[in-house]
């Protein structure tokens, strides 16, 4: 689901009663501008305080994913979540006059219907998708056979393994490329899981005080107590679950696989992800490039992040096309990538794994001077010089570095590179 950001056509307000809290909650969906989020707010509390949807900023993960502070939290997010990741939604201001999301049918139907209503807007920029190119997992201390693990891989795709000794429920198994048509008809009606034997104990806990059999799938003791929507709808709505707890990071592209995992592992993932994002685990696509290095066409020579350890090393690709505007006229008859270029590619790839580290973010990286440089073969339209660059010695803003570009396993160039990272604004004395 790449293509354009999206937001709602208007503003949606939506009652009903809250899950846990058993409190009936007013809850409005207001369309945002690009690029600003998700975000919620308790228009209840003075000041009416907003809070983005990221995982720094969840406070409880108790059957069910609450964000908030220590003074307030919104609990319940997940299946709301769940459709704005199902649907594509990336811009929405949530506002809420209590504690807790209204509960719908407890699956993400009821929030999908709604938002489908009134209509998505297409808005005038890409989204930002964040490519998974590292496995990354998380495990359960208390439950070794409960674990969740992110995966490259093309689209989103998760994988679901629901074990249990209840001989109801017994094993389930699911496994879904989530596009918005699969997530409307196959995940988003699936229901919450509840067991008849535990739900007088949740109701003393404070929990499930809003709940009725009609937005579970309540398992008793020698069979479900209620109709089921779909025979394996418990394995499903985990994947709703999941849906809706990972949309913290925003779009993503991977695979997700899990067995027996809850709120808290799915709360846990998304925090080592996005540790592995500052430090350059995640692939790096060319939105983000251009968030980071002030070059621009034509003069952006990484098209790509291919994986990357800040101020270590750092693997990147970039694209030669026929296009290019130097082919006009460098050898026109038989094009060749200027030497000089490759060399300037390798070290704007060294200054991506310095200006991905919030503090040298708006720096411009200046070359200070180029060593041992050597030209073993011609990168010509159609190759991929792939761009690996180790940083040998930093020191402040000076940074030291061997780099290599590669093509078909052959190597095209190869230098020692030194550069200053500098301010992007023009300091006195600098001719205008």
């Amino acid at each position: 689901m790449k293509g354009f950001q999206q937001t709602l056509q208007n503003k949606i307000a939506i009652s009903g009663q809250a899950l846990h809290s058993g409190k009936m909650v007013t809850m409005e969906l207001i369309p945002q501008p690009v690029d600003t989020g998700i975000r919620f707010c308790r228009v209840d509390l003075p000041g009416q305080p907003v809070l983005p949807a990221k995982p720094a900023h969840v406070v409880d993960t108790t059957r069910s994913t609450s964000l908030g502070t220590k003074e307030w939290r919104i609990q319940t997010i997940e299946h709301l979540m769940a459709a704005f990741h199902g649907l594509g939604v990336d811009n929405l201001l949530v506002a809420v006059d209590g504690p807790e999301i209204p509960l719908g049918d407890g699956s993400a139907h009821f929030f999908v219907e709604e938002i489908l209503r009134t209509g998505l807007l297409v808005q005038e920029k890409p989204r930002k998708v964040r490519k998974i190119t590292t496995p990354v997992w998380v495990t359960d201390g208390k439950d070794p056979r409960a674990y969740l693990v992110a995966l490259p891989g093309e689209g989103f795709r998760v994988t679901y393994c629901f074990t249990s000794d209840h001989k109801v429920t017994g094993h389930q198994f699911a496994q879904y490329l989530i596009t918005p048509e699969t997530f409307r008809e196959q995940i988003a009606p699936a229901r919450t899981i509840a067991f008849w034997r535990e739900i007088e104990a949740l109701r003393k806990q404070g929990l499930a005080l809003g709940g009725n059999m009609e937005i579970a799938v309540v398992v008793g003791e020698e069979g479900y107590l209620n109709e089921l929507r779909y025979p394996d709808e418990i394995v499903r709505h985990k994947i709703l679950d999941i849906l809706g707890d990972l949309y913290l990071l925003g779009p993503l592209e991977g695979e997700i696989i899990a067995v027996r995992s809850g709120h808290k592992l799915d709360f846990e993932l998304p925090l080592k992800l996005e540790d592995c994002l500052e430090k350059g685990g995640l692939g790096v696509e060319i939105n983000q490039i251009k968030e980071l290095l002030p070059h621009r066409y034509p003069f952006l020579l990484v098209d790509r992040v291919i994986e990357m350890e800040p101020r270590k090393r750092i693997t990147a690709l970039k694209n030669v096309t026929n296009n290019e505007e130097y082919f006009l006229g460098h050898f026109p008859e038989r094009p060749v990538m200027p030497g000089v270029l490759i060399i300037e590619s390798m070290a704007q790839a060294a200054g991506l794994t310095l200006l991905v580290e919030k503090e040298h973010r708006g720096k411009i990286p200046f070359f200070t001077g180029i060593d041992k440089a050597r030209f073993r073969r011609p990168v010509v339209p159609g190759d991929q010089p792939y761009l690996d660059v180790e940083l040998l010695r930093v020191k402040g803003n000076v940074c030291y570095a061997q780099g290599k570009a590669t093509v078909d396993n052959e190597i095209a160039a190869e230098a020692q590179l030194m550069f200053v990272l500098g301010s992007a604004k023009k300091t006195q004395g600098e001719a205008e």
